[in-house]
């Protein structure tokens, strides 16, 4: 089986079930993360066995952009809704079918910048997810 390619795909963002809008345009890059974490602590009992501590996942997506600064563009998007909750869709590749999908909390990204004359104005969005990602595997060819 061969590796899916990145793009053409999509990110749509929807917030309170309204119209979805897209900026795949404006993306260049996208990464989705999985951290664990230790929760609690491993048991052992007076009998020898033992229950190992708890884990739980921190799902993120990442994106680095170059920004559209006009109204209809991405980081007027993240300013106009930011700390609002959104539904994110990330498809790599339209064609093969494959998603990540769930609700983040919109944030600006660190910066917005460019480091020379007439460079694109560009920058990292990062997104946590509020629960865990949904993942929707390709299907069987």
């Amino acid at each position: 089986m061969a590796a899916t390619t990145w793009g053409p795909g999509t990110v749509t963002y929807t917030i309170n079930a309204g119209t979805p809008t897209s900026f795949e345009q404006e993306v260049k890059a996208a990464t989705i993360g999985h951290e664990y974490e230790e929760v609690g602590e491993s048991v052992t009992y007076l009998d020898g066995s033992s229950e190992p501590a708890g884990e739980t996942r921190a799902d993120t997506l990442s994106l680095d952009c170059d920004f559209d600064l006009g109204s209809a563009g991405f980081y007027n998007f993240l300013y106009t809704n930011d700390l609002q909750v959104a539904t994110v869709e990330y498809t790599p590749n339209t064609a093969v079918g494959a998603s990540w999908s769930g609700d983040v909390k919109i944030k600006l990204p660190d910066g917005a910048a460019a480091d020379e004359f007439a460079a694109k104005i560009s920058g990292t969005v990062e997104h946590a997810f509020v629960g865990p990602v949904t993942f929707t595997a390709a299907a069987a060819p």
